[in-house]
């Protein structure tokens, strides 16, 4: 095959690879890396070799996404919210999921391993077989079975544990408002008031903190940009808006269980912060 043969072929694949990436990894940026990479692979590889090619690009995709989140396991305390990065989305795979599920499933989603996560999306996303699955995590299919079974109990148990404790809207606003103050005065004492000590903070490209004491340090060192933001209602959630409603920076969404934020996702993508925001900018109300 020609260079041209082999882009032709391969790009007839990105669409799909591009959607199934982003389920891991939430990134564009992160997403153009795999692409690059993936290509790369497929250019130099004897194409004799490959019997089926979307099985075959599939594969690599997973496995450099998988490689990609161990990385950011790895790493995350080293992930600097300052220099975050406001790439391009992709509207065909953000479009594909309620952006309201969306915010919520990236936080439980990053509290899972690698492994699990892979399983269940492919499988329960995608409708991989766990043969396929256990093929591309390079496990049995029993292996591959259980990743997602224990993947799948934990979003049930997160979503009993939303479902079983309510609480009053005002209640968890305040709350909110008041991690907001803490953190625009940099008041460490206030922080740890209204932060629960397992705390969870996940960004867009699939950054993860975890403790309220990493949290705070965090939050201290990156009090300019609280002290740019504003305390808004987005269909009756509380949100947090780096900049204007109109010219957002960043958005911050928030879990509230038994009075203390419990996690909380950034999202620095301007077209993710637009899409969640399109059309219900009459129901952002700024709470002084």
């Amino acid at each position: 095959m020609t260079i041209d043969q082999n882009w032709d072929a391969f790009a007839s694949q990105e669409k799909y690879l591009r959607a199934l990436a982003f389920r891991f990894l939430h990134n564009s940026l992160d997403v153009d890396d795999i692409m690059q990479e993936a290509w790369i692979r497929y250019d130099q590889i004897d194409k004799n070799n490959i019997s089926n090619l979307e099985a075959w690009l599939t594969t690599v995709v997973t496995r450099l996404c998988l490689d990609s989140l161990r990385r950011n396991r790895r790493f995350e305390s080293d992930y600097d919210l300052t220099n975050y990065s406001l790439g391009e989305y992709e509207p065909e795979s953000s479009l594909e999921l309620n952006c309201n599920i969306e915010m919520a499933f990236n936080i439980i989603l990053a509290e899972l391993s690698p492994s699990q996560q892979v399983a269940f999306i492919l499988h329960d996303v995608f409708d991989f077989t766990f043969v396929e699955v256990g093929n591309i995590l390079q496990v049995s299919e029993g292996a591959a079975r259980r990743q997602a079974s224990r993947a799948r109990r934990h979003l049930r148990n997160s979503e009993f544990r939303s479902n079983q404790h309510k609480f009053n809207e005002d209640e968890v606003q305040r709350v909110v408002s008041a991690f907001l103050a803490a953190a625009q005065e940099g008041n460490v004492d206030r922080l740890i008031a209204v932060l629960d000590p397992n705390v969870v903070r996940t960004t867009d490209s699939g950054s993860v903190i975890r403790g309220s004491e990493k949290v705070i340090a965090e939050t201290i060192e990156l009090r300019v940009n609280a002290q740019k933001a504003n305390f808004y209602l987005l269909r009756g959630r509380p949100v947090i808006v780096v900049g204007s409603q109109y010219d957002p920076k960043l958005l911050l969404s928030f879990t509230v269980y038994d009075k203390k934020i419990i996690a909380y996702n950034v999202i620095a993508n301007r077209n993710l912060i637009d899409l969640l925001m399109s059309n219900k900018r009459e129901s952002f109300g700024l709470r002084s």
